[in-house]
This record gives C-alpha cells, structure tokens and sequence, in this order.
C-alpha cells in the first residue's frame, strides 16, 4: 500500500491505496484492493471546505467484484494546528457494484471525519470513517474505517512504518460476510 498527501492554503489532498492477497496451503483466501482519493477546497478564510471523494475497491470474494463510489458535499475543519486537524464532512454521491446483483448506479448520502493526532516528532496516530447510507433506505448502508499508527523512519527519508486496520461493512452483503477487515 501507499499514501499520497499534498496540503496547500486552499487545497487538500489525501489519497491511499492498499492492496491484500493472501493464500493457505496454496488457496487464494483473500484477494482485494481499496483506492481512496479525497480532495478538499478550502472556502477562504473559513474553516468550511468542499470535498470530492471517490472510493474504489475491488474483492475477489464479494458478489460484486468492482464497486465504485462518487461523493462531494462539505466538510468543517473542526481543528486545525501542528498537532491535530479534524475534519468531518457531509454530502451525497452514488454508488455502483460491478458485476454484483444491483449492477446500477445508486444514490447515497455521506457522513464521515477525518483525524490526524502528531503524537511526537516521529509518531502519528490516523483515523477516518465514511459511511454511506442508500438515500432510498437508510438502514442500507456501508462503513468503511480505517485506523494507523504511523512512525516516521529516520532511513530512508519520507519513508514510515505503518500499523493499521481497515474495516469495510456492509449492511446488505448480498449472501458475503458483512464484514472485511483488513490489518497489516
């Protein structure tokens, strides 16, 4: 996996990606990969932001292999200094599982945060959680987090440790497990 992050007065880009493939005794018993591009505009001097998201995960043991979400809406940078930055966010999108039994475009709403504690000069802890209700039903949802500790190596440069867990759930799994949890 991977992160990307570019911070500027006015723009914010957080983008991962993570990739898992395990296998026992030769079986193929996890095989998935998420993509997460986020990309704020900050409003002025304001601590108001627009966002777009886009979501993106694959897993050979779903129904569907592909889904594909499109989000934006607006986010409140709640804190913001050196040490720690909040930011939660509100909007609506569209989701679409490829090859799964509702191979269409759903409309959805999101709510979700993002947070970054600098623990020391060498130590982060990060967390973020989306969750994606169906506007049609909002007992029909997902929910994906992910929590990191991160710590910076010395060598070589811009290069770290990460320990984190990311869990997917799915409250309509359509006949998979409505949880996928991911640790590395």
């Amino acid at each position: 996996g991977g992160h990307l992050n570019r911070e500027t007065d006015r723009w914010k880009l957080k983008s991962s990606l993570n990739y898992n493939k395990t296998t026992t005794n030769g079986d193929v018993t996890q095989n998935n990969g998420i993509h997460d591009l986020r990309l704020d505009r900050v409003l002025a001097e304001t601590p108001w932001t627009l966002f777009f998201l886009e979501n993106f995960i694959y897993d050979e043991f779903k129904v569907y292999h592909v889904q594909l979400s499109l989000n934006s809406g607006l986010g409140y940078n709640w804190i913001k200094t050196d040490a720690t930055d909040l930011l939660t966010r509100m909007g609506v999108g569209t989701l679409r599982e490829f090859g799964g039994i509702e191979d269409d475009w759903q409309p959805t709403a999101i709510a979700g945060f993002d947070f970054t504690r600098q623990l020391t000069k060498m130590q982060r802890i990060t967390a973020k959680v989306d969750y994606f209700p169906e506007w049609e039903d909002f007992g029909n949802y997902r929910v994906i987090a992910d929590f990191g500790w991160e710590i910076q190596l010395d060598q070589p440069k811009n290069m770290s440790l990460k320990i984190s867990a990311i869990d997917r759930y799915d409250s309509t799994p359509d006949g998979s497990t409505p949880n996928a949890l991911d640790y590395a």
